[in-house]
C-alpha cells in the first residue's frame, strides 16, 4: 500500500509533463494597420513556449528609424497545462508615406533558425492628420495651433512662433474633474517634448463655443523660436500631439484622480504663417555670406603698435538677432580698405559662442609703416522687418606702425668669426668672463656616479607611476556620470532652490534630486515616480507623505497662478536634509 502511494504522485508528474510541453510558436505583430509619417507605432515579437532563443537581428528598413524597446514575460497555468510568453518590443518611426514593409525578424528558437512573416503598414503623408479630435457629438477634445508672429517669413531667418495646445476639460463618471497638471501628464509630449517649443509654465482656462453650447478647456501656450530653412509653407510635420484623453474618471481614497477609461487621440497642429521667400536678387552687397538677421559688428585688436609684419589679432564679436549660431565668418579677404594696408590670410575663421555673442578671431599684418589705423570692417546681412540689405559697420582702430630692423652685415661676419677669437665674442654680444675653451670645459666637468645615474633612472620611472595612477584615478570619476549626478545632487538641488522664481520649479527640484539620488535619466520622473522609488527606498512613510503633500502643493500653486512663497522654499529644504539621509 506504501508502495502504491508513493508511485501515485510520479505518475501524475509523468501524466502532466506532456501538458507542461507545448510547442513553440513565434509571430510579429504592429499595434496599427495605418500611420502618418513622423508618427511611432509598436512592432511586437511575440515567443510563446521557447525553451531557448537567440537576440533577434531588427531589419534594415529604408526610410525608417527602428529602436529596441522592452521586453515582458509571464507564465500562466491552464487546466494543467503550463504556456510561456515573452514579448520583444521595438518602436517604429517611418519617414516617408506609402506602404511601409517590415522585413522578416530572423532568429534562432529551440536551436532552430526561423524568421517571421513580413507585414505591411500603410504610411499616410503627416498633412493628412487632422489638427483637432473631436468627440461623438462633434466637441473638439483636443486642438492645437502654432502660429507666427512676423507678417513675413525668409529662408535664414529666425522667427517666433507660438504652440497653443487647448483640451477639454472632461467630467468623470463621479462628477470629479481633473486638474491641468492632471491634463498634462496625460499627454505623450510631457515626457518627450514639443519639438521647438518649450514647457508651458502655466495654464490658463478658456470657455469655447461648439455646437451653440459653452465648454470648459485648460490652454498651454509654448513659445519656440525656428530658423526657416526651406522655401514654400511652413509645415512642423515632425511634431505630433498625442494624449490619452480620459473618457471614465474616478478619485481613489486620497482623493487623487484616477483614469479607468481612456481614449487615444493624435493630431497635428494647426499652423498660421505666411509663406517662406527666398531672399532678393537685387541689392546683394559685397561679401554677403548669408546672415539673416539684424546685427552689430564690435572689432577689437590684441596690440596697437607695432613694427611692419608683426601679427595683430583681430576679435570680431557679432551680436544682435538672428540665428548667431550659424552665422558665416565674415570674409576679410573681401574688404578692400583692410587688405590695402594689411596681409590678411584667407583662413576659416572657427567662431564661438561667448555668452550672447559671436566671436571670431583673424591675424593681419601692416605692410608698410605710416599706417594709423585699422579701417572699419563691414558685416552684410539681410535684415527681414525691413525686407532689404544692410551692413554693420564696426569703429575703425587707431594704430602706429614702425619700419621694421635690419641686421647689419658686419655683424653677421663677426659673429661667423667668434670661435676663434674669444675678444670678438665679447664684443659682438657685450658679454665678459665666458669661458671658450673647450680642455677648460671639460676639465671643470664632475665625473657621473652611480648615485646620479640611480637618481635619473628611478626617480622618473617613479613618478610616472605616480602621474599614470592618479590620472587614472581621476579618469574613472571622470567617467562616472552617475557617480558624479548622486555625489552633487544636494548641492545642485540647494542651488535651484536658492534661484527659484516659480512654485512649479520648486516640485520639479524635488523630483530632479530622487532622479539624481537614484540613478533615473535626468527629468524622467514624475510626482508619482518619485513617490514610488522613495517607498522602494524604504522611506518612512511620514517623509513620503511630507514630499507628496508638497509636490502636491507647489504644482497647484504654479497652476493656479499663485506666487511664490517663502514657507514653501524653505518646506522643500527641511525635506531635502530628510531626503539625504535615507540609504540610496
Amino acid at each position: 500500500m506504501r508502495k502504491g502511494c508513493g508511485l501515485l504522485p510520479l505518475l501524475v508528474l509523468m501524466l502532466a509533463a506532456p501538458l507542461a510541453a507545448g510547442q513553440a510558436s513565434y509571430t510579429l505583430e504592429v499595434d496599427a494597420d495605418e500611420v502618418y509619417v513622423g508618427e511611432s507605432f509598436s512592432a511586437r515579437l511575440i515567443l510563446r513556449n521557447a525553451r531557448s532563443y537567440s537576440d533577434p537581428q531588427p531589419p534594415t528598413i529604408p526610410d525608417c528609424t527602428i529602436q529596441v524597446g522592452g521586453q515582458r514575460s509571464f507564465t500562466q497555468f491552464v487546466n494543467g497545462r503550463r504556456s510561456e510568453q515573452l514579448t520583444l518590443t521595438y518602436l517604429l518611426t517611418p519617414r516617408k508615406p506609402g506602404v511601409l514593409r517590415i522585413p522578416p525578424f530572423e532568429l534562432q528558437v529551440d536551436g532552430r533558425a526561423v524568421q517571421t512573416d513580413p507585414v505591411e503598414v500603410r504610411v499616410r503623408p503627416a498633412a493628412d492628420r487632422a489638427t483637432e479630435a473631436r468627440d461623438r457629438d462633434g466637441v473638439p477634445l483636443l486642438l492645437a495651433e502654432v502660429q507666427c508672429h512676423a507678417d513675413r517669413l525668409y529662408i535664414g531667418q529666425r522667427a517666433r512662433f507660438t504652440l497653443t495646445v487647448q483640451v477639454k476639460i472632461p467630467s468623470g463618471a463621479t462628477g470629479s474633474r481633473l486638474t491641468a497638471n492632471d491634463l498634462y501628464g496625460l499627454m505623450s509630449n510631457s515626457r518627450t517634448g514639443f519639438g521647438p517649443f518649450a514647457e508651458p509654465q502655466r495654464a490658463d482656462r478658456r470657455r469655447l463655443e461648439f455646437n451653440s453650447k459653452a465648454w470648459n478647456y485648460y490652454e498651454f501656450s509654448m513659445p519656440g523660436d525656428v530658423i526657416m530653412d526651406r522655401t514654400g509653407p511652413v509645415t512642423f510635420d515632425d511634431l505630433v500631439l498625442e494624449m490619452e484623453y480620459p473618457e471614465r474618471i474616478t478619485r481613489d481614497i486620497f482623493g487623487r484622480a484616477r483614469v479607468e477609461r481612456a481614449r487615444r487621440l493624435s493630431i497635428r497642429p494647426l499652423v498660421i504663417a505666411p509663406e517662406v521667400q527666398d531672399l532678393p536678387q537685387d541689392g546683394v552687397p559685397a561679401g554677403f555670406e548669408g546672415a539673416v538677421g539684424r546685427f552689430t559688428l564690435q572689432v577689437e585688436a590684441d596690440r596697437t603698435e607695432v613694427r611692419v609684419g608683426d601679427p595683430i589679432e583681430l576679435r570680431l564679436s557679432v551680436s544682435g538677432r538672428g540665428p548667431l549660431e550659424t552665422l558665416a565668418r565674415p570674409r576679410l579677404t573681401e574688404q578692400e580698405q583692410l587688405t590695402r594696408d594689411f596681409r590678411v590670410q584667407d583662413e576659416a575663421l572657427t567662431g564661438e559662442m561667448v555668452g550672447n555673442r559671436r566671436v571670431f578671431t583673424q591675424t593681419i599684418r601692416a605692410k608698410r609703416s605710416g599706417i594709423d589705423a585699422i579701417p572699419a570692417i563691414d558685416l552684410p546681412y539681410f535684415n527681414p522687418e525691413r525686407g532689404q540689405y544692410e551692413i554693420a559697420h564696426s569703429e575703425p582702430i587707431p594704430i602706429r606702425v614702425q619700419a621694421s630692423e635690419k641686421a647689419k652685415a658686419a655683424d653677421l661676419l663677426d659673429l661667423a668669426a667668434a670661435d676663434e677669437n674669444r675678444e670678438t665674442v665679447s664684443a659682438v654680444d657685450g658679454l665678459r668672463g665666458n669661458i671658450t675653451g673647450e680642455r677648460i670645459v671639460l676639465q671643470r666637468v664632475r665625473p657621473v656616479g652611480w648615485g646620479h645615474v640611480a637618481v635619473a633612472t628611478v626617480v622618473p620611472a617613479a613618478a610616472f607611476g605616480g602621474f599614470w595612477l592618479l590620472t587614472v584615478v581621476q579618469t574613472a570619476r571622470r567617467g562616472d556620470p552617475l557617480l558624479r549626478r548622486r555625489q552633487r545632487a544636494m548641492r545642485t538641488a540647494e542651488q535651484k532652490l536658492s534661484d527659484v522664481q516659480d512654485p512649479g520649479a520648486v516640485a520639479a527640484i524635488l523630483t530632479g534630486y530622487v532622479a539624481d539620488r537614484s540613478g533615473a535619466p535626468e527629468g524622467s520622473l514624475t510626482g508619482a515616480d518619485a513617490l514610488a522609488v522613495l517607498r522602494e527606498r524604504d522611506a518612512e512613510p511620514q517623509l513620503v507623505t511630507d514630499v507628496q503633500r508638497l509636490v502636491e502643493a507647489a504644482e497647484a500653486a504654479a497652476y493656479g497662478g499663485a506666487a511664490l512663497t517663502t514657507d514653501l522654499v524653505q518646506d522643500a529644504r527641511g525635506c531635502l536634509r530628510r531626503l539625504e539621509g535615507l540609504s540610496w
